[in-house]
């Protein structure tokens, strides 16, 4: 059903390991070798990912530079075990009866393999969506309460602000605080430097602000 979305040219699928390894831990039962063979590589790719972001944490680098570093570790790190994971998956597939759980665990991961894949080429994705599965839990708790958004563009809107208050909090930054600042900015602000506007961008700028460094 998703898949029509990434036929338009302005939109890239970016497939969420977490998923990918839910299908082999539910193949644990039927298939427990074979499951645990891709769960361990999996888990190294994880590994992989904390090791970046407690190096990353300690360094005082801006935005862009931890990016860059990100994508290089990835590259010299994850790579590798992507290639070990991409063989034995397609080693394991023609072994496998079509129906089972773990048949159904390798084709998935073979058939989104290029979009598993994708997370390692740019520095601000992320291995799995699980930080956006948590922000909308917000939604689905809340549902009852904001059950009529009233029209379809009253929709769009919430889901416009629903984004944007949990990017903020996403970047740990105040959404009031943000919205602010950023709608007396907006009216004048350059379309080309929109991205500085972004909760990650701003957060920084206003610690810049608040904190000036001495002449």
């Amino acid at each position: 059903m998703y898949d029509q979305l990434y036929t338009r040219q302005n939109m890239t699928e970016v497939a969420c390991w977490a998923h990918a390894r839910r299908k082999f831990h539910e193949a644990q039962i039927t298939a427990p070798l074979q499951a645990a063979r891709a769960m361990v590589l999996i888990s190294k790719l994880y590994r992989i990912e904390k090791e970046i972001k407690k190096d990353l944490a300690e360094q005082s680098w801006e935005l862009s530079v931890q990016e860059a570093s990100r994508v290089q570790i990835r590259q010299e790190k994850a790579i590798p075990v992507l290639k070990e994971l991409h063989d034995w998956l397609h080693a394991e597939a023609p072994k496998l009866l079509p129906k089972s759980p773990i048949a159904k665990a390798v084709n998935y991961a073979l058939r989104h393999w290029q979009a598993l894949h994708r997370y390692t080429e740019q520095g601000y994705l992320n291995i799995d969506n699980n930080a956006a599965e948590r922000a909308l839990r917000v939604i689905a708790l809340g549902r009852k309460n904001w059950l009529f958004a009233g029209s379809e563009q009253g929709g769009r809107n919430a889901a416009i602000i629903y984004s944007i208050v949990q990017s903020c909090l996403h970047a740990g930054v105040e959404p009031q605080a943000y919205l602010t600042d950023i709608l007396a900015k907006l009216p004048t602000w350059p379309k080309d430097r929109l991205s500085e506007l972004s909760p990650a961008a701003w957060k920084p700028q206003q610690f810049d602000n608040n904190n000036p460094t001495p002449s």
